[in-house]
């Protein structure tokens, strides 16, 4: 049995093939290049922060900066993109833009399906609106 997001079709649209600013295609653009206009979806691993995280990636590429679009939970796992270098610039319309989460949940004991998928898709499907607390 597939898992949610694995049904959903999702199409690339494109809106303008173009050189792009730099003068040339993406696919020719050097390592250096992609690395200074480029974001990264890191799969954050439990313990650091989202801030800690963004910084190693920094020191990894020897940039003067990076940013990240969004906070998780130290204690949390996920994708967290980081913007680096020149790409800093779009990490506010990334914080507004909308995101999707998928979970995989383990019962301890059987329930019924019929109100396990009522359960779900009246409090955990379509659109949440999630106000982050002051202290976290």
């Amino acid at each position: 049995m597939p898992l949610p997001f694995e049904s959903v079709q999702r199409k690339i649209l494109i809106k303008k093939d173009s050189v792009g600013h730099l003068g040339k295609h993406v696919s020719e653009r050097s390592t250096e290049e992609i690395i200074h206009y480029g974001i990264i979806n890191l799969d954050k691993p439990a313990g650091p922060t989202s801030h800690q995280a963004c910084e190693y990636v920094k020191n990894i590429f020897k940039l003067s900066k990076a940013g990240h679009s969004g906070t998780l939970d130290p204690n949390v796992t996920g994708v967290l993109p980081v913007a680096l270098g020149r790409a800093t610039r779009i990490t506010q319309a990334l914080l507004n833009s909308g995101k999707e989460y998928v979970g995989i949940m383990h019962l301890h004991q059987d329930f019924d399906e019929s109100k396990l998928k009522e359960t779900i898709n009246t409090y955990f499907t379509g659109k949440i609106r999630q106000t982050p607390p002051l202290k976290s």
